[in-house]
């Protein structure tokens, strides 16, 4: 059993092989055949025609005895029987292998067809290789056809053309003309020369002469001549469009209708013609618009357009737009738009947009921008911004000039100048103007203003900066916030003790003209032990190269250590004194301070408070639950960094 299913699985095998093998075998009508020029008769033409190619001829009512002159070298047998019944009213049809041959006696009156049917085949002048993929047009007709893969072509004509010109291009050939005379039905044998590229000669270093060789003395080059699109899609477009790459020749009418490609007015020659006005019920091809084109789902354009030009769901444009542009869901222009572009959910454009361009969700540029660009979501921008830049959720661009909107982000790779306003966070490399964000902003140079929620950061400032946290490396401005660090800015830390003898370390940060001061302090007495935490403010100007005059303000709240309730006692100190750099990075300080204490008459901590103050004041206000008092002190300290 297992050897017999063996067996059937190699019959098996071999029959799809051989199947395959018969699928792919050249139709009996494209196998060549030769024959050397002689004088012979049908019969003996037919045992020739039948011993190279294996068909088998069937007839009546035809005098096989007739003699004809014939000479072929490997040509198809299509063309050789077209040619050799072409005389008299006889007619072939392949059914299989066999070649049945019919005649008919002339009537006295034939009823004659209106068209013309020409046919041949199409070969390369180098090799004489058959020429797939090829287009045949007629330019008058917008008529055209693509040879198939045996480079064969068939077409029909009015019988009322006088004279009638078939065009023939191929890529990286030159293109052909040739002429139909006859009104009969006509097979034709065309050869393409190839495009010969310029040689370069180069005399003495100097002189550059460019020469055309003859087509017979090169080989074929390959040359690419897709265009450079910035969509992918217009160089696949091309790959499946054989007369976009074939043929140089653009037409021109006033009015184009289509259905679906190629149910339109210009057949087979849409995508090589410029339509003035074009209507697509479903869609249409051209290429190029000169004034309007409405389609019911998609235009697609390989050429510009202009004036106007909607869509139901997409508008394709390879080139520029000029005007207005809508669509329901999808523009994509691969050049420059001038005008007003609105689509339901997306815009691409390779080039620059000007004026105002807007989507539903976003709007990608891979150019510039110079007008107002706006989306429900998100703004992409490859290169320059200038104007506005408007989306619910982000907006992004290289460089910018203007202002720049958005729910959540703003982003500016290289350089923004103008404003920049953002529900989150705006970042940018560099920043001439004003930066506002909810949380932060961030960018490598700013000249002008950064205001946010939380967090400012910036590699160098010449400005300011307002926000929760300001951190920067270089400053030339004020940061002024709770927290600002700058990297090359004022950093202090203090020890001092004052006329209470309330030791305090201080970290002192930011920049000299505006810095904050986080405080720690503490008391050692025999009895009780006071601390506190605090923060205030201050600023310093230099008076010489070692004597500085600084201005502080600070408020500490002050606890009686052990006691675990919160009692309110603030203390406020007004400083202002002068600091000694008398060694690298370590300074004297000393001043006079005024003092307020506000504190809770009702809190434990107050009265065991008041014991410790040593120096009595000068105002004293005593209210039914709080107490304020005013002294003069003062401080002295020791400064590092």
């Amino acid at each position: 059993m297992r050897i017999v299913t063996q067996i059937a699985a190699v019959v098996i095998c071999c029959s799809g092989l051989a199947f395959r093998a018969l699928g792919q075998q050249t139709p009996y009508l494209e196998k060549t055949v030769s024959v050397r020029q002689s004088t012979l008769s049908y019969a003996e033409l037919f045992k020739q025609l039948s011993a190279q190619t294996g068909v088998v001829f069937s007839y009546t009512n035809f005098d096989d005895s007739r003699k004809l002159t014939v000479q072929y070298y490997k040509k198809p047998l299509r063309v050789v029987l077209n040619e050799t019944l072409n005389e008299g009213n006889c007619m072939y049809k392949m059914k299989g292998k066999y070649v049945i041959l019919t005649c008919k006696p002339v009537p006295k009156k034939v009823a004659e067809s209106n068209d013309v049917i020409v046919n041949g085949y199409i070969y390369s002048a180098v090799d004489s290789t058959l020429m797939p993929q090829t287009s045949v047009y007629l330019k008058q007709y917008r008529q055209s056809v693509i040879t198939n893969e045996y480079g064969y072509f068939s077409l029909s004509f009015p019988k009322s053309s006088d004279v009638l010109s078939i065009s023939v291009a191929k890529e990286n050939f030159e293109d052909t003309t040739v002429v139909i005379l006859s009104k009969k039905r006509n097979t034709v044998v065309i050869y393409l020369q190839p495009k010969a590229p310029p040689v370069k000669i180069t005399i003495d270093d100097a002189v550059v002469i460019e020469h055309q060789p003859k087509a017979d003395t090169m080989p074929l080059v390959s040359v690419d001549t897709l265009p450079e699109q910035p969509f992918s899609f217009w160089e696949r477009f091309k790959n499946r469009q054989s007369n976009l790459r074939n043929i140089n020749d653009t037409f021109f009418t006033n009015y184009s209708f289509s259905f679906v490609p190629p149910v339109s007015t210009n057949h087979l020659l849409a995508i090589n013609t410029v339509n003035r006005y074009s209507f697509n019920i479903l869609a249409g091809f051209s290429h190029g618009v000169d004034v309007m084109e409405i389609g019911g789902i998609v235009n697609l354009d390989y050429g510009n357009v202009k004036y106007l030009q909607l869509a139901g769901i997409a508008n394709v444009v390879s080139g520029n737009v000029k005007g207005f542009q809508g669509a329901g869901i999808l523009n994509t222009v691969g050049g420059n738009t001038d005008g007003a572009q609105l689509a339901g959910i997306v815009n691409l454009v390779g080039g620059d947009v000007h004026k105002v361009q807007g989507a539903g969700i976003g709007n990608v540029v891979l150019g510039n921008v110079y007008g107002v660009q706006g989306a429900g979501i998100y703004n992409f921008t490859w290169k320059h911004t200038e104007g506005v830049q408007l989306a619910g959720i982000v907006n992004y661009t290289r460089s910018f000039h203007g202002v720049q909107a958005a729910g959540i982000v703003n982003t500016v790779w290289k350089k923004s100048d103008g404003f920049q306003l953002a529900g989150i966070i705006n970042a940018a490399d560099s920043l001439e103007g004003m930066q506002v964000a909810g949380i932060a902003n961030v960018a490598r140079y700013v000249k002008g203003v950064q205001l946010s929620g939380i967090i400012n950061a910036a590699k160098r400032v010449d400005g300011i900066q307002v926000g929760f946290i300001n951190v920067a490396d270089t400053v030339s401005g004020v940061p002024v916030g709770f927290l600002s660090f700058v990297r090359k800015g004022y950093h202090k830390i203090e020890l001092s003790t004052d006329e209470n003898l309330l030791n305090t370390l201080s970290f002192r940060t930011g920049v000299s003209r505006f810095h904050n001061i986080f405080t720690a302090s503490t008391q050692f007495t025999p009895n009780n032990r006071i601390w506190s935490t605090g923060y205030g403010v201050g600023t310093t100007f230099k008076l010489s190269n070692r004597l500085n005059l600084d201005i502080d303000a600070t408020g500490q709240q002050l606890q009686v250590a052990g006691n675990n309730s919160f009692d309110y006692n603030l203390l406020s100190k007004f400083y202002v004194g002068v600091e000694w750099q008398f060694a690298p990075k370590v300074s004297l300080a000393a001043g006079p301070t005024l003092n307020w204490l506000n504190s809770d008459l009702n809190g434990d901590d107050f009265h065991l408070i008041e014991k410790q103050l040593t120096v009595p004041s000068f105002y004293r206000d005593e209210g039914v639950s709080f107490v304020n008092q005013l002294w003069i002190g003062g401080k002295v300290a020791i400064r590092f960094l």
